[in-house]
This record gives C-alpha cells, structure tokens and sequence, in this order.
C-alpha cells in the first residue's frame, strides 16, 4: 500500500503487511475537531492524517500509524476476503466480505494533550493568528487503540462487494449477485433488497445525497436508487459490454464518473431532492424519508487514455489556475498514477 504526493505523484508512505489484494482504505485524523474521516481516493494532504484502517483478501483489517508505518491491531473477523470498509460513525466502523458477513465494530481511542499541531503566523491578521494558535493548541488529539467487534450480520447467502453509507440511519450493501439490499444501522438489520438488480453483478455503489445513490454492474450500467422505492429511478446504459470499474461522484452530486476500460465518462444527474427537508425528517423519524423527485443522466463528457492498460480508480480534485477553473484527475492504472487536466 503506498501514499502518493498529489503534486508530483512521488511516493511518500510505503506499508508492507497485507498479504493478499487490499480492497478497502480509510484514512483518519487524529484532529476529530476536523472531522476529517475519508476514503484514501480523497484529495487531501497526508500531513494532515495519522491513522489507516485497511482490509484485505487475506481476510485481515489492519489498523496503521501512518507516520512509523507500523500495524497497531490486526481484525481477523471474517473467514473470507474483506471486500468494504465503512466508517459510519466517529465511534463505529462496518466490514463486509464474500463471506456474506457484515461484522460492526466500536472504536476506543486514547487522548494526548501533548501532541499539538503547529500554527502559522499570518503578520496581516494577529488577531486572527492569535485565536488560530490558541484553538490549535487547545486541541486534543485521539488516537485508536483498539476497534472491538460488537455485532455480526448475515442477510443473504452470497459475497458482498460493497458497503455504502447513504444517512445516519441506513446504509446499502451491495451483492456479487447483483442484489442490493438496503439495512438500518440503529437496528442492526436488513429491511429489503431492490428489486431490479445488476444481472451479471454489481462492482461499485456510490452516494448521491441522504435518500439516493447509484450502482454499476457487470451489465454496463450505472443505476441511481432512491431508498423510497424498489426498482432503480434512472439509468445510463453503455452500448459495449464492459468492465466498470468504479463510480465517483463530484461537483456536488451533478456528475457521476464512470471508469472503464481505458477511459473516464462523465454523466449528468439532475435531482430536485432537498437534503434540508431530509435532514429535518430524519431528525424526528428513523423511518426512510420519501420525496418526490426528477432524475436524468446523461453523458456529457469522455476522457480516454492514451495508455491501453485498465483504469482501476481515479479522484477529481478541482484547482484554479488563471483566474479559471481547471479539473485535475489523477488516474490509478495498472502500473502508476497519471495527472490528467481539463476544464
């Protein structure tokens, strides 16, 4: 497992320990003031993070120290690969994996008063800087010492591929089936499976907003779901039978990226949903929240490498350069990570 410098796409961090395929990465911030949990394909600076959590086919979640690059805990829940990592919470983390076994686990952290971040002097602004140094320096830092397992799952007899948190309520999982079943993580339990499933499985799920995510296939289409209704609101079909890889969403939540084969496509969605509205129901309801709404996708642009090796993954990282917008995408392919620019 290796961490890339986003500038100039040098390695910076190197860990040895799995022994098989890593599926799933989440990276943490000891800073919880910042509430900075993310997947690793999330553009943000490594001085910034202090933990790994990682799973892997050889059955096997690590928990890392980023900065020593050593293990703190190996999980050997599953009997099987661990396929999906969810970190649904501050407090809570979900595994799934081909052993069709969802496992929920309870973080326990330590506290350090001496470890501090540093501050930067800003002569424009004392004031500002004054106040900057005194909350960074106020900050506590947490640190895992150990995940605990606390509940073990089943639903139906077949590999899961993906785990998705879509509200703090209900998460979806996805099946190498194609089935994707929706569960309340309050309750600890499935409701239903969608009914109109990927037919030659699912590879990748994605969230668009508090009631609505997307799925691709092995039947190359990309799927959006809405967590009120059984069948899939919208889809983008692909006129040539390929592998999709994964799906992202950006620009918040009107594009969904779609690679496959050599190439990135971009899809509109459109959606009159208002997280607000979802929000507030949420809060005086644990039941799934139903809204009216109007979808679309639509294919608007395509990226294709000149390098004929599979796109594995990739991320959007907007920057500005000239007074102009720019997107900067940096591709995981088979061999190494590539920069790609457009506006």
């Amino acid at each position: 497992m290796r961490i890339y410098d986003k500038s100039n796409l040098k390695i910076i961090r190197e860990f040895k320990g799995h022994t098989w395929l890593i599926n799933d990465v989440i990276i943490l911030n000891s800073d919880r003031s910042n509430k900075n949990q993310t997947h690793f394909n999330n553009q943000q600076q490594i001085s910034e993070y202090d933990q790994l959590i990682s799973c892997s086919s050889d059955t096997i979640i690590k928990i890392w120290n980023v900065n020593d690059q050593v293990v703190l805990q190996n999980i050997k829940s599953h009997y099987l690969e661990v396929t999906s990592l969810v970190l649904f919470d501050e407090n809570n983390l979900i595994s799934a994996g081909k052993d069709s076994l969802i496992f929920f686990y309870e973080i326990t952290y330590s506290q350090n008063n001496n470890m501090q971040q540093p501050f930067i002097i800003d002569e424009k602004d004392p004031q500002d800087m004054q106040l900057e140094k005194q909350e960074q320096i106020s900050r506590i830092k947490k640190m895992i010492t150990k995940i605990t397992q606390v509940y073990e799952l089943k639903y139906l007899e077949f590999p899961i591929k993906q785990i998705e948190k879509i509200n703090e309520i209900f998460f979806v999982a996805g099946y190498m089936n194609g089935v994707i079943a929706l569960a309340n993580f309050e309750q600890k339990q499935f409701l239903y499976c969608f009914e109109d499933k990927h037919d030659l499985g699912l590879y990748c799920l994605a969230k668009l907003d508090e009631s609505t995510f997307c799925s691709s296939g092995g039947d190359s289409k990309v799927k959006v779901w809405n967590l009120t209704q059984s069948h899939s609101i919208s889809e983008y079909q692909f006129t040539q039978q390929e592998y999709i890889n994964r799906i992202k969403v950006l620009r918040k939540n009107k594009y969904i990226a779609v690679s496959h084969s050599n190439q990135i496509d971009l899809l509109s969605y459109s959606s009159q949903i208002d997280d607000k509205q979802i929000g507030n129901q949420q809060k005086k309801s644990t039941k799934i929240p139903s809204f009216a709404q109007k979808n679309n996708l639509l294919k608007v642009l395509q990226v294709k490498l000149k390098n004929p090796n599979e796109v594995s993954d990739f991320y959007f990282d907007q920057i500005k350069s000239n007074e102009e917008n720019y997107q900067q995408v940096i591709v995981i392919g088979v061999n190494q990570p590539k920069i790609l620019y457009f506006s």
